[in-house]
């Protein structure tokens, strides 16, 4: 064996550590995001089904009149009660919606970290035993 082989094989086992930490680092990012998108997902579909119940209307400006509402119906009782049951479904929609954001993002997530995952960890092991087959 010449110096020149002992350079090149050094090198090589270099590498070879270098890919083999790049390969599992990968595989720990992919895992960890897969956890987190899978997480948000439950998270999310427990949104669809029971949606955030809605708590009222704080309004920051008491004296200005809403924009839907006339000078009779700003003060009449049966048209409030109306318009609070009205917010209450546009806020329950809109949680709905933002839950099925939610389910959407974290299936795309797990659909592009899961593939790259099960690649790198098969490249990892296929180098770390490369005369075993997988």
């Amino acid at each position: 064996m010449t110096p020149h082989d002992v350079g090149v094989t050094e090198t090589s086992k270099a590498s070879g550590v270098i890919r083999s930490i790049y390969m599992y680092g990968v595989c720990l990012i992919t895992l960890i995001t897969s956890l987190f998108a899978a997480v948000s997902g439950v998270s999310a579909v427990v949104d669809v089904a029971y949606p955030d119940p809605y708590v009222g209307y704080y309004d920051p400006y008491p004296s200005i009149a809403r924009p839907d509402a006339t000078d009779e119906t700003a003060t009449d009782p049966e048209a409030l009660a109306e318009w609070e049951t009205r917010q209450a479904e546009l806020s329950q929609q809109s949680n709905r919606r933002n839950a099925i954001r939610g389910i959407l993002r974290s299936i795309v997530t797990l659909a592009f970290a899961v593939p790259l995952f099960v690649l790198h960890w098969r490249s990892a092991l296929r180098e770390r035993h490369p005369n075993e087959e997988n």
